[in-house]
C-alpha cells in the first residue's frame, strides 16, 4: 500500500468513527484528531503464511502503547515500505479539549498485499471501525444502539477493567 493511501484511509476511518460515535456518547468530539496505538495486539506465535511479516521488537522499541500521535506520526510508525498491519481496529477513546483521541489496536502481522488485509469489504482497509465499549447497564434498542448516550469516561473504565486495571 502506498503511504499516501494509508494516510487517507486513516483519516477517512477516523472521520467515519468520529461521526458514528457522536450518535452514542454525550461527549463533544472535535474534528482535530490524535491517536494512541496499541502495538502487536495479535497472537503471532504460529508460523506465518507467506506475505506476512512480524516486528516483535516493536513493543521493546516503542512500548506497548504509543501516543498521542498525529496522523502523520501514525503513518511514520506503522507504514513500512508498503507494508501495513494486517488489521487495525479504530475506536474513539477520549475527547481532550480541542481534539478527539482514537485508540488504534494493531495486528502485529504486516503485509504489502492488499488482498491479505482484513476489512477489505470496506472503503478503509485495514481499518475496522469499532464503537467505544458500552458501559454495564446501558440498555440497547432493537437497532443495537444505546437507548441513552453514555460518556467516554464510563467507556474507558469498562475497557480498563476488562484489561485488568488502569494503564
Amino acid at each position: 500500500m502506498e503511504r499516501d493511501v494509508f494516510l487517507d484511509r486513516l483519516l477517512h476511518a477516523s472521520a467515519i468513527c468520529r461521526e458514528f460515535t457522536t450518535e452514542i456518547v454525550v461527549d463533544a468530539l472535535p474534528t482535530t484528531y490524535a491517536f494512541c496505538i496499541e502495538l502487536n495486539c495479535s497472537h503471532d506465535m504460529n508460523p506465518l503464511p507467506d506475505g506476512l511479516v512480524v516486528f516483535p521488537e516493536d513493543v521493546q522499541k516503542h512500548g506497548g502503547r504509543v501516543g498521542p500521535l498525529t496522523a502523520d506520526a501514525v503513518v511514520s510508525l506503522l507504514w513500512r515500505d508498503r507494508m501495513v498491519p494486517h488489521w487495525i481496529d479504530i475506536s474513539v477513546w477520549d475527547a481532550e479539549g480541542h481534539r478527539t483521541c482514537f485508540e488504534l489496536m494493531c495486528c502485529g502481522r504486516f503485509t504489502a498485499a492488499s488482498e491479505r488485509l482484513y476489512y477489505r469489504w470496506t472503503d478503509v482497509p485495514p481499518f475496522g471501525i469499532k464503537s467505544p465499549v458500552y458501559p454495564v447497564g446501558v440498555v440497547m434498542s432493537a437497532s443495537g444502539k444505546p437507548v441513552e448516550r453514555f460518556s467516554l469516561a464510563e467507556s474507558r473504565r469498562m475497557r480498563l477493567l476488562g484489561r485488568g486495571g488502569a494503564k
